[in-house]
């Protein structure tokens, strides 16, 4: 399965900018209607008649000239190990379910500086060092001859400890600060505010964490949070539109569940590294001292598997709203492939290339008003700093957004090829049985294979962003999208099962009375009843009386055409008068996508692959040829030893911020460019001293493993009873992909724009 085919081809840098950078439709989602086509310069235009030509010709080249450098760095491409090019614009753009990094963790990389969290890794490895160096000098001591390379090896330990002792106050003040920190919000939601003139501008809280305080809208007004806090929200939404949607209390509630959870964690460390608890939360053990209105996880476990569904559940109840289902936290949980590898990347990408275009007008935006304010205009240049506040903080709130994918990347568990690994499931699991005992049940996991067998894209969440943004124009297009054609057999099954929809004798047919029928010539009748038959759409039967040989379209693929209870999918495009078959059978390879992701049983065997990765680690390699060395993830980032990858993966979240906040500050040439963000993504695996191997080839390694043994292993019967016990054998009920959404969009042809967020 190609990874979708992607643009390589660098952009010539423009002499001045005379209008915005064309991104595709995929690059567009929240880009606030402020910064729609020529508006990031029509201010400054504007400027001739107040302040001259030559002032504004200035101002124009000063900023393309700090856009050399990234313009430069897309042009000279460096030649990473193991990599593709760089992405173009086109990358923009207690369930069975897989979990990303913990909420805390998102959180602590965002507000923690790389070296302070580092340090963490690093005493936490004491015990396990004490126990090797006791080892190694009890094996010096019994040995009849030192070797001088015996004593090298007992000389490096000692001073591993010693380096890690000596940091053990540091660890202790850096869990002292965050955990006040964190505190601060226990009993005020909102303890965080904007003061005049700082919205949009990424002011330094303090010295040491320096991340500024950005205003999310919501449905019924805005909050404002960290910006760290904002690194957590892909974990319980699946974009920003879903959070501007949502009641601003329920977002307040999930936040204050994840800094609770933070919290407590931190105490958790505290207790394991310096034996002393200083949480301020009379009960650890149950909810009766909560930080107010928290909801969701928050690390007030007795029992962690009911613990885990219970508060799953309750992220899911303050996240699904009727006729916006897909908003769900399930939903979004079953189309989070964009965690993984290879999208984590792609998925960063178009945040963070947005929130640079955001960053940059509004620094242009703040320079032209301070030069309406030197010319005497100063109430045109207050209107110029309320747009460039709004743009300033619209950058913010896109990177930290994006920058979760960033930090997902280095989680060994995200490592993996979540869609894939699906399919290559699926395809194991058709040949050792199936899924289903029911006529239903089989309908469904059919087409779950049906989409399985395809080429499929990694991004099911990429699809939903457009769904909802209104930038699909048919049905084929958002088949596409995902990597799903129309097969000819399935565009043929769409004619016949139209035929036996509206005359029960068209059920059974032999391709000469399929083209009597007019549903095709009888070979290619013949042929393609035998594809559905294979796929599971479509049985060969047997008449004894006449002894004639036929094909019978199953009861379930009927039933969608005639609209039955019980159907597979809702279709909406077969009842249409004037039937388009290519749009029918696109909205099939949708609905069979959507079984894909949706099953239970699919979804929970991928659990397997993620949960080893995490727990055990993953030795890496950069794009860009650096050792990463051992990256964990998911409660499992921390580990004793993982330092060097927590290091350099906090390192590169930190330029990926500090990018938009230098380009805000109207510094882009001190800004790290996309290009060498994207370098530092990790490329490579290394496994039991092994070579180096792609990523790619790393996840065929897998295919093979699974078959070889991890497939049976990674089976989940607690999401094989789940999967039967729904009708649509999903945690979401069936809410992965909007279809109806989009059947409705396209019934009312919507012009594209670039969203409203």
């Amino acid at each position: 399965m190609a990874e979708p085919s992607r643009a390589s081809e660098p952009q010539q840098p423009a002499v001045v900018r005379s209008r915005a950078p064309e991104r595709t439709p995929g690059e567009m989602s929240s880009v606030a209607p402020i910064l729609t086509g020529d508006s990031r310069t029509r201010s400054v235009i504007g400027l001739r008649g107040v302040v001259g030509n030559q002032a504004v010709t200035r101002l124009i080249h000063r900023r393309a000239d700090n856009n050399l450098r990234t313009t430069r760095d897309t042009i000279h491409r460096a030649s990473f190990v193991g990599a593709k090019a760089a992405p173009s614009s086109a990358e923009s753009a207690g369930s069975a379910c897989i979990q990303r990094h913990s909420a805390y963790e998102h959180y602590l990389l965002g507000q923690v500086t790389p070296a302070k969290l580092a340090e963490i890794p690093q005493v936490r490895e004491i015990p396990d060092l004490k126990k090797q160096l006791v080892t190694l000098q009890a094996e010096v001591k019994k040995a009849k001859v030192i070797k001088g390379v015996d004593m090298s090896n007992v000389a490096a330990l000692e001073r591993r400890i010693a380096e890690a002792e000596g940091k053990k106050e540091e660890v202790r003040h850096t869990i002292t600060q965050e955990m006040n920190r964190l505190l601060a919000w226990k009993d005020n939601p909102e303890a965080a505010s904007i003061a005049e003139g700082e919205k949009g501008v990424a002011k330094k809280v303090d010295d040491q964490w320096q991340v500024p305080y950005v205003s999310i809208p919501c449905r019924d007004g805005a909050i404002v949070v960290a910006y760290s806090e904002i690194n957590t929200l892909p974990d319980l939404f699946g974009n920003p539109e879903a959070i501007a949607n949502t009641p601003r209390a329920k977002v307040l509630g999930l936040l204050q569940g994840v800094r609770q959870q933070a919290y407590i964690e931190l105490d958790n460390l505290q207790q394991e590294l310096f034996g002393k608890s200083t949480n301020a939360l009379h009960n650890r053990f149950t909810p009766d001292d909560d930080f107010e209105g928290a909801r969701g996880p928050r690390a007030q476990a007795v029992n962690e598997k009911a613990y885990e569904i219970r508060m799953e559940s309750q992220v899911n109840s303050d996240t699904t709203r009727k006729g916006e289902e897909s908003d769900s936290y399930f939903a979004a949980l079953e189309r989070n492939a964009c965690h993984f590898f290879p999208e984590n990347r792609v998925q960063w990408t178009g945040y963070h290339k947005k929130a640079r275009d955001l960053a940059d007008a509004a620094a242009t935006e703040r320079e032209a008003a301070e030069m309406l304010k030197e010319s005497g205009n100063a109430k045109e240049a207050e209107a110029l700093e309320q747009r460039a506040a709004d743009l300033g903080n619209q950058a913010m709130l896109q990177n930290a957004f994006g920058e979760h994918y960033l930090q997902d990347a280095y989680a060994g568990g995200h490592l993996v090829n979540k869609t894939k690994i699906m399919q290559w499931f699926v395809q194991w699991l058709a040949s050792n049985g199936g899924l289903g005992s029911t006529d239903l049940g089989e309908a469904q996991f059919a087409m779950a294979k049906h989409a399985a067998s395809q080429d499929l894209a990694s991004n099911p969440q990429r699809l939903d962003d457009r769904i909802k943004r209104g930038e699909m124009g048919s049905m084929q297009e958002a088949s596409s999208e995902v990597g799903m054609g129309n097969k000819p057999e399935i565009v043929f099954m769409m004619k016949w099962r139209r035929a036996a929809a509206g005359d029960d004798s068209m059920q059974d047919l032999t391709p000469k009375a399929a083209q009597e029928a007019g549903l095709a010539d009888r070979d290619t009748a013949r042929t393609h009843m035998r594809a559905l038959v294979s796929a599971g759409f479509a049985e060969r039967q047997f008449d004894e009386i006449t002894g004639e040989r036929y094909f019978h379209l199953k009861e379930k693929m009927v039933d969608t055409a005639k609209g039955a209870t019980f159907a597979p999918y809702q279709a909406t495009q077969s009842g249409k008068e004037a039937p388009d078959f290519e749009e029918e059978a696109a909205e099939f390879n949708l609905a069979s996508y959507n079984q894909f992701l949706s099953n239970a049983y699919i979804q929970g065997a991928t659990k397997f692959f993620h949960d080893k990765y995490c727990k055990e680690g993953l030795n890496v390699v950069a794009a860009n040829g650096d050792a990463i060395y051992t990256v964990y993830g998911d409660n499992n980032m921390l580990k004793a030893g993982g330092q060097k990858g927590v290091t350099y993966g906090a390192t590169t979240s930190q330029w990926s911020r500090e990018a938009i906040f230098e380009i805000l500050a109207g510094k882009v040439e001190k800004a790290h460019s996309l290009v060498e963000i994207l370098g530092r993504f990790p490329a490579q695996a290394v496994e039991a001293a092994g070579p180096a191997i792609s990523l790619d080839d790393w996840n065929e390694q897998l295919h093979q493993r699974g078959i070889n043994g991890l497939f049976a292993e990674a089976r989940s019967y607690g999401a094989k009873v789940l999967s039967k016990a729904k009708p649509s054998g999903s945690i979401s009920g069936g809410h992965a992909i909007d279809i109806q959404a989009l059947a409705s969009q396209i019934e009312k042809a919507p012009e594209h724009d670039e969203g409203t967020f």
